[in-house]
Formats: structure tokens, C-alpha cells, sequence
């Protein structure tokens, strides 16, 4: 009988203490659960973070094996890969900046290069860094040459983002649309034979002398490594 009453009161006395554990080890779980997601959280991003380098390491290899395997294969040239660092475009000033200068021996007028094409020359060379003018800005001007035809021009910058500009064309020169045009190699800068651009468009006005050639450019103007290269005759 004793025992039938004491048993009740130690259960009744107990159960607060039952709970208060009960609760502590779910506050406990929970707690631990909580930091367990957290770190889980912070080793996804840090995953993630670890991936999108991943994959920007892959795509500046590939732009580099791409670059290398562009590179001009006859003559003695010096090569150097280099990365840009800023990009000025706008009607009046198309231009980058590179991630080297004098320290690399680099020279104004030297051509810089992408696996497609070219994309302009230096204009400017600082101690680390150096200034490049783009295809497209309108002081720039490359001898060309029709692969087709091998009619040799003078193409310019139009200050339109991926338009390029062959002028004073001849009404009656044999030039169409789709027309590939490379460096002639006048002036010993440019490699010849490397791509500059294709024709797209050609605009004939009535009673002129004259046509607009409308070209695109082949090399990629938003790509951030890029190609300098050393031509041989004048090599520093």
C-alpha cells in the first residue's frame, strides 16, 4: 500500500526534472542543429565560391591555349600573355588597360592580339601598367588586305563597339559582303596574315565616287586576356 502511494508522489516530483532535461537536450539538439546548418551553409558557399574560381581559372586557360595556339608561327617573335585590367568605351575613347608595362619591355604601337584577331596596340607605357587603343576607337588605323581579292586598304575605327570602317572604297573596287580582312604587314607592326575583321555591309550612295565599307571586327573586344607580341624587324 505504502509503496502504491509513494510511487505517484516520486513520479509527480520527478516530471519537472523529466521536462526541464527533456527540454534541455531539445534546446541542446536544436542549438547544435542550428551551428550544423550554419557550417554547412558556410562550407556550400565556400564551395561555391571555390567552383566559380574553378571554372574562371578553366576559361583563362582555355583564352591562353586559345592565344597560344593563334600566335603567329612563322618569324621570330616574342610573346607575351597579359591580362586586362580596365576598359574604357565610349564614342570618343575606346581603350584598356593592361596588367604590364615597362617592366616587360613593352613599346608604343606594339599590336596586341586575342585568338581571333586583333584588338589594337599601345598607345601608353607606364612602369606596371599600359594603355592600349582599341580597333574600334577612331584614331586607330590598320593596313589591311582582302584575302580574296589581296586589294590592300587602310581600315579605321568607327567609335561604334564591334563596327569597323574601310572609307574612300572605289565604287567599282570588287569588295562584298563576307569578305575576310587581314593585316597586310605594311608598317612592321601587325603580323601579317593575322585576322582583323569581316566585311558585312556596303554602302553606296547615288551619283558617288565612293563606297562606306561596314566591317566587324573578328577579335573579341570584351576578352580579358589578351596576346602582345614583339614583330621581328622591330623587336626591342
Amino acid at each position: 500500500m505504502l509503496s502504491t502511494i509513494v510511487l505517484p508522489i516520486e513520479y509527480t516530483v520527478a516530471w519537472p526534472t523529466k521536462i526541464a532535461n527533456t527540454l534541455a537536450t531539445d534546446i541542446t539538439s536544436r542549438k547544435k542543429l542550428l551551428e550544423e546548418n550554419k557550417k554547412l551553409k558556410e562550407e556550400h558557399l565556400l564551395l561555391q565560391s571555390q567552383l566559380q574560381r574553378l571554372n574562371l581559372l578553366q576559361e583563362e586557360n582555355t583564352q591562353l591555349r586559345g592565344l597560344l595556339r593563334a600566335a603567329p608561327k612563322t618569324g621570330n617573335y616574342k610573346i607575351l600573355a597579359a591580362q586586362q585590367l580596365e576598359t574604357t568605351i565610349d564614342p570618343f575613347i575606346q581603350e584598356v588597360v593592361l596588367d604590364t608595362g615597362a617592366n616587360q619591355s613593352l613599346f608604343v604601337g606594339q599590336p596586341i592580339l586575342d585568338a581571333q584577331g586583333v584588338l589594337g596596340q599601345l598607345i601608353q607605357i607606364n612602369p606596371l601598367t599600359s594603355r592600349a587603343l582599341l580597333i574600334t576607337d577612331t584614331r586607330s588605323a590598320i593596313p589591311v588586305q582582302n584575302t580574296r581579292t589581296g586589294e590592300r586598304a587602310i581600315l579605321v575605327g568607327s567609335g561604334l563597339n564591334n563596327t569597323l570602317y574601310l572609307k574612300h572604297i572605289l565604287e567599282t573596287t570588287n569588295i562584298q559582303a563576307g569578305d575576310k580582312l587581314v593585316c597586310s604587314g605594311l608598317g612592321g607592326y601587325f603580323p601579317a596574315g593575322y585576322p582583323v575583321g569581316i566585311v558585312k555591309e556596303i554602302k553606296k550612295e547615288r551619283g558617288e565616287d565612293f563606297a562606306l565599307v561596314v566591317v566587324e571586327p573578328t577579335a573579341n573586344l570584351n576578352h580579358h586576356q589578351v596576346l602582345l607580341i614583339w614583330p621581328e624587324q622591330i623587336k626591342k
